[in-house]
């Protein structure tokens, strides 16, 4: 993951399939904004700490890599700052009404490496490159925890 700074936004690289986000700095989320895949993100600072909160993704997402479904109403706030050593930590909290009892936490670490991202065309060879099959991610459609 790499982060490019700029005054009014933020843009995310992601190595895996080289995605990218954008997040607007110092601004509120707009009144009926348009759904997207990865919603509409806003964030700022607070100290040493980049507070990302997020809304707006479309219900045909996954919260999680157990292909846990959402509703519209999920809003995820993400708070990233770098420890020790580089070290980036990012603890994230999700909140959906329509799909959980509760909000729930969770925290993600990632040790920085030196290495470029790798090219990635989808187009070429639709796979998980992980494995020779490809296959839905089992999930259920009822909230239990």
């Amino acid at each position: 993951m790499q982060f490019l700074q700029g005054p009014d936004q933020l843009t995310i690289l992601y190595e895996n399939n080289q995605q990218i986000r954008r997040v607007y700095m110092n601004q509120k989320h707009p009144d009926n904004g348009k759904r997207s895949w990865y919603g509409h993100s806003i964030g700022h600072y607070e100290g040493d700490t980049l507070v990302i909160d997020t809304i707006g993704q479309v219900d045909v997402t996954e919260v999680d890599r157990f292909g846990t479904l959402h509703t519209d109403a999920l809003h995820v706030v993400e708070r990233y700052r770098i420890l020790e050593d580089g070290i980036l930590e990012v603890i994230f909290t999700v909140e959906d009404q329509g799909a959980f009892t509760m909000p729930w936490r969770g925290v993600a670490t990632y040790i920085p490496q030196n290495i470029s991202f790798p090219e990635y065309i989808c187009a070429e060879n639709n796979r998980d490159t992980t494995d020779d099959q490809s296959f839905d991610v089992p999930h259920d459609l009822t909230p239990d925890f």
